[in-house]
C-alpha cells in the first residue's frame, strides 16, 4: 500500500504537467491562424505535393518567388506574405482556387487549394488553431 500512496503525488504531477502543456497548446500567438480557418500538419504536407506540382516553376521551391523581368511572381513567405495574407487566408483561398496556376487558372479543386494555403500558412510558422483540416469554400 505504501507504494501506491508514493506513486499518486507522481501521477497528480504528471497528470497537472500534461494539463498545462495542453493549456499552453491552445493559447493563441502572434501566428495563430485566424479564428476558425485552422489546417492539420497532414494536410500541408499533402500541400507540398499540390505546390510543388502546380505553384514551385512560378513561385520557386522554397516560395521565394521570382523577379525574371517578365513573369515575376511574389513571394509567398516573409514580409509580403505577412501584409497580403497572414490575417486573409480566405481570400489566399479564393485568389488561389480563382487564378492559379497563372498557365491554368482553376485547375486546382477546392481541397487541392485549401492544401495548398495549409502548406503556405506552415511556411509562414502561422500554428494551427485546431485540429480541424481547412476546407475549400
Amino acid at each position: 500500500m505504501s507504494a501506491t500512496r508514493q506513486a499518486s503525488p507522481l501521477l497528480l504531477l504528471a497528470a497537472a504537467s500534461t494539463l498545462s502543456a495542453a493549456v499552453w497548446a491552445r493559447v493563441p500567438t502572434s501566428e495563430a491562424a485566424p479564428a476558425g480557418y485552422s489546417y492539420t500538419l497532414a494536410q500541408a504536407e499533402v500541400g507540398k505535393t499540390v505546390y510543388t506540382a502546380h505553384c514551385a516553376a512560378c513561385h520557386g521551391s522554397k516560395m521565394e518567388g521570382t523577379d525574371d523581368g517578365m513573369d515575376d511572381a511574389p513571394s509567398l513567405v516573409g514580409a509580403r506574405f505577412d501584409s497580403h495574407w497572414r490575417s486573409r487566408p480566405q481570400a489566399l483561398f479564393a485568389k488561389i482556387k480563382q487564378s492559379m496556376p497563372q498557365d491554368d487558372p482553376g485547375v486546382l479543386s477546392k481541397d487541392q487549394a485549401a492544401d495548398v494555403v495549409a502548406t503556405i500558412l506552415r511556411a509562414n510558422r502561422v500554428v494551427p488553431a485546431s485540429d480541424s483540416a481547412l476546407q475549400g469554400h
